[in-house]
């Protein structure tokens, strides 16, 4: 993991926040962005089975990551009616 990578759980979910340098994209001006990558569990991420690709999204800062994958995730719950 880089120094801007981090990982959390949230609801029993597992997130990864992945830092991407526009720069190397030819978009200096959007400096360094973070995509959220989200598994239902730390155990599935462990077997590297596939992230839940609905829940992958871009963010401008690990904060702004932190509160949108929240509210996505509550969302994804309330819609799939999973109990967590």
């Amino acid at each position: 993991m880089t120094e801007l990578e981090f990982s959390f759980e949230y609801k029993g979910f597992y997130i990864e926040g992945i830092p991407f340098d526009q720069t190397k994209n030819g978009h200096p001006e959007d400096g360094i962005i973070f995509t959220s990558y989200v598994w239902f569990t730390k155990e599935v991420y462990d077997k590297n089975e596939d992230y839940i690709d609905v829940l992958c999204e871009v963010y401008d800062s690990p904060k702004e990551l932190k509160k949108g994958i929240f509210k996505l995730i509550d969302k994804y719950i309330k819609n799939h009616k999973l109990k967590r």
